[in-house]
């Protein structure tokens, strides 16, 4: 690095260096959360990642399904929301269920069904 530092300082470049928080101080302010994850359990991810897939026509057999919970704290978002998102190369695909993704049940992924499939 200090290499790369004074040669361009030879060269004439001003470098900009930004400040660096420590984990605690960042976890301080809420940016990071510090320590093990809470989350919904894998195997409730994986039940509705599987699914999903299971509810794929077969031409989509090579599409990954991903399934991530999010929190959000902004006025009128939902506290929490299951995500499903299609890998489609070129074309993602993504559709929102909003409650948990322990709560999620298999009438909730059939109504979001026509957002995650391309238009034929």
């Amino acid at each position: 690095e200090s290499l790369h530092r004074s040669a361009a300082l030879s060269a004439g470049v001003r470098l900009a260096v930004s400040p660096v928080r420590p984990p605690a101080a960042a976890a301080a302010e809420g940016m990071i959360q510090i320590g093990k994850a809470k989350g919904p359990p894998r195997a409730e991810i994986e039940r509705c990642r599987d699914a999903v897939e299971a509810m794929l026509p077969p031409e989509m057999d090579d599409v990954a399904v991903m399934v991530t919970q999010i929190e959000c704290r902004e006025p009128g978002c939902a506290p929490i929301e299951t995500v499903i998102s299609l890998l489609i190369v070129g074309a993602p695909r993504k559709a929102k269920v909003f409650k948990p993704v322990a709560e999620v049940t298999l009438d909730d992924l059939r109504a979001i069904m026509p957002e995650l499939l391309p238009v034929q």
